[in-house]
């Protein structure tokens, strides 16, 4: 009776198991194990339920009594097996698996477990003998040769595994798993065409096996058809709507499509089923990096590292998001861990270099780019970091062969192809530099081709075409912007910009006075109406737009600096004069108030206070050309032309190529008196710019000084054909004759 009472009772806890009920199931397989203490069946279902409850020692206990109970109980000795190696205890487990298959060498379950024991603990021989042997015994066995397959799959021998799976559909075509892993190992080789026929195969004979999907999907965005690709993610997802992997997947391919937000999305999806992958909280940190937020990237590669402290490539991430944000002596802390870590980590060395170099450790930072270049010669943005390092030593030859690197790796590489113009242009091979620009606007072209609606393309070509003075072609660039995100106010403001610079006053306020109805509470669209309308003369309107605009932000510099210009040119110098005060009291360093403040003083014949804002300027920055300019020009209207000749001296030593300074002394030395002087000095402005009229006009009158008239009059005749509108030939000094 009481061996009926046990069988009912285990009977009840098998029922309760199939529905996960397990902590109820262990009450009824106690209940059955005090009836028959010697029921080895009833223990080892006991330890099933604990074992799924997490109990694994428990559970080992359990099937310990049973196989006191029954020692040739094979079930009991695998499932200890089962609990030894969740435990991680493989040695004991392998003796427990052995022992099962003693008592049945048919037992599968137990051959394939204890291959899989074997290969967890780094003995793939083994693990591949257990197969072999099963296949001895079986030599059809379908399941063991597919099993095999994935062994060596884990073992990266993936021709060994193909050859494997194509033994399996060789005995049946229709074994769906064979033919997505087949798929998974021509992945692997990179044959991805063929891996792709693998899936279609797999879904040809199972439409909802999302993996088929999935795996379908990368390969098609690897192959470059994201949207296709992106198809078959939504498929895996609609087929299972928690699969991480599809999720995960999805956004990596919106990542390399540059559809940042949308990445996001679907990272953060991936992220609410496994908050556990320190891979996708990096990603997340990547797109938020991308999209240029960088401060607030930094949790997630913190995120990433709380996961996985050992995760290299979140420490280096958090050093390259403060890199962009300037904070390089903090980053250098993050490189090195990152380094810790992984000694020959390539990205790393490569970020830690460019930093000392920002940080003005040049040389030390070359050493490192090289180091990174040496492990990886294949990372394009390497050689343009070397060759960053390479210009500012003044190695530009070295530098243009780096880039040359750089655009070997990736011809559409437009930053490159930017870098080298200038570098060309620095060198005066101004045609090689031309041609290099070019180049960058023929990348921006070719993205524009595949998404005429890019915008941050059309932002790039804009602000080359703007480099090189072709605004017409940069206006259409931002009119497209502006087309396709009206609310794109930055690109209202360069469009404005431009028009005020090209002098189209008219048009440049009717794009300001669109800026100011789409955001009336920001402040651009009021500063650049003043600024056209104070070029167009209209000074009166021009205040009132920057009280709108100070009005909105009471202290914002460029509004009063733009108020005191205005103030200046109205000729009301009290009021500039106070409200430039405002400024350099608020902003003491800022050395453009400062120049600003001596030009107003100037206009009020307060010479010595001009002199005043230009020596502070000069102890800032004792290299600003500009300040010692206009200090000579002060120097020049007081008449004390020795003290101006030193001003335009130091411009001259600071830059030798400076025609003007040339130009400026050679000018001081004709009002001293001393033509011969002057005009060594302007010819010297003129064999550095030989179409300036200035100069030409400016060396007649030393010519003239000197009694060398006819020489003059040549000089003059060319300043009025180059520059016809300054009337340099006066009516008075044409002869009869040429009349």
């Amino acid at each position: 009776m009481e061996k009926s009472n046990a069988t009912t009772e285990m009977a009840k806890g098998n029922k309760l198991c199939r529905l996960n009920k397990y902590e109820e199931a262990i009450g009824h397989f106690d209940a059955a194990i005090a009836m028959d203490p010697k029921n080895e069946v009833a223990l080892n279902n006991k330890g099933v339920a604990l074992d799924a409850i997490g109990r694994m020692q428990d559970a080992v206990a359990c099937y310990d009594k049973a196989i006191s109970v029954n020692p040739k109980y094979e079930v009991a000795w695998y499932n200890k097996a089962s609990a030894l190696c969740h435990m991680g205890r493989y040695e004991e487990a392998l003796v427990a698996y052995d022992k099962a298959l003693e008592i049945n060498p048919h037992y599968e379950s137990a051959w394939y477990d204890k291959a899989s024991a074997l290969a967890h603990m780094g003995k793939p021989k083994r693990a591949l003998a257990c197969y072999d042997s099963m296949l001895d015994e079986k030599p059809g066995d379908k399941m063991a040769l597919f099993r095999k397959g994935t062994l060596y799959e884990d073992m990266d021998m993936v021709d060994e595994a193909i050859e494997c799976y194509e033994e399996v559909l060789d005995m049946d075509h229709k074994f769906e798993r064979a033919w997505n892993a087949k798929g998974r190992c021509l992945y692997s080789k990179g044959e991805y065409e063929k891996a792709i026929e693998c899936y279609d195969r797999t879904l040809d004979l199972n439409p909802k096996n999302e993996e088929a999907w999935n795996n379908k999907g990368f390969s098609l965005f690897i192959l470059g058809a994201s949207e296709e690709g992106l198809r078959c993610f939504d498929k895996a997802i609609e087929l299972s709507p928690d699969y991480k992997h599809a999720w995960y997947n999805k956004g990596y391919t919106f990542h390399g499509m540059d559809r940042l937000e949308e990445a996001l999305y679907c990272y953060r999806k991936a992220l609410k089923y496994d908050e556990k992958d320190e891979v996708l909280w990096n990603n997340i940190g990547n797109a938020l990096y991308n999209l240029d937020r960088y401060q607030e990237s930094i949790p997630y590669f913190e995120k990433a590292i709380e996961v996985n402290p050992k995760y290299e490539i979140a420490w280096n991430n958090i050093g390259n998001a403060l890199d962009k944000m300037g904070r390089h002596k903090e980053s250098l802390k993050y490189h090195d861990k990152s380094l810790e870590l992984v000694p020959d980590f390539d990205y790393a060395l490569y970020a830690k270099g460019y930093a000392l170099h920002k940080l003005g450790h040049a040389e030390e930072g070359l050493e490192l780019i090289e180091l990174s270049l040496d492990l990886n010669p294949n990372y394009d943005h390497a050689w343009y970091a070397k060759a960053d390092v390479l210009n500012h030593l003044n190695r530009k030859e070295e530098a243009l062969s780096s880039l040359s690197n750089a655009l070997i790796l990736n011809p559409d590489y437009e930053d490159a192809w930017i870098f080298r113009g200038h570098i060309f242009d620095d060198l005066g091979r101004h045609e090689d530099a031309e041609a290099c620009y070019e180049e960058a606007l023929r990348c921006f072209e070719n993205i524009l081709i595949i998404e005429p609606e890019d915008v941050e393309a059309l932002s790039d070509k804009a602000e080359l075409l703007v480099e090189l003075n072709r605004f017409d072609e940069a206006l259409r660039c931002y009119d497209k912007i502006i087309a396709v995100e009206p609310s794109e106010i930055h690109a209202w403001e360069l469009k404005a910009e431009i028009l005020i610079l090209e002098d189209r006053l008219d048009e440049a306020v009717d794009v300001c006075n669109g800026m100011i109805g789409l955001t009336p509470e920001e402040v651009p669209g009021y500063l650049l109406k003043a600024r056209a309308l104070t070029n167009k003369g209209e000074y009166e309107n021009a205040l009132s737009a920057l009280d709108t605009g100070l009005a909105i932000k009471p202290e914002e510099v460029d509004f009063l600096m733009e108020k005191a210009r205005a103030l200046y040119s109205l000729g009301r110098m009290d009021e500039a004069k106070f409200v430039i005060e405002e400024v350099t009291t608020s902003r003491p360093l800022l050395e453009e108030a400062w120049f600003l403040k001596g030009t107003i003083l100037v206009g009020s014949k307060d010479f010595q206070g001009a002199l005043e804002s230009y020596d502070y300027i000069i102890s800032l920055s004792w290299d600003n050309e500009m300040a010692w300019q206009a200090t000579g020009d002060v120097y020049v209207a007081v008449n004390d032309f020795k003290k101006a000749i030193r001003c335009y001296d130091e411009v001259i030593g600071l830059n030798p190529d400076h025609d003007l300074a040339w130009l400026l002394k050679g000018r001081t030395y004709l009002l001293a008196g001393d033509a011969k002087k002057a005009l060594g000095y302007i010819d010297e402005a003129l064999k550095l710019e030989p179409e300036n009229d200035e100069a030409w006009y400016e060396k007649s009158k030393a010519l003239e000084a000197l009694g060398e008239d006819k020489e003059a009059r040549l000089c003059l005749e060319k300043a009025a054909v180059i520059n016809p509108h300054n009337n340099y030939m006066k009516p008075e000094e044409v002869t009869a004759e040429e009349i």
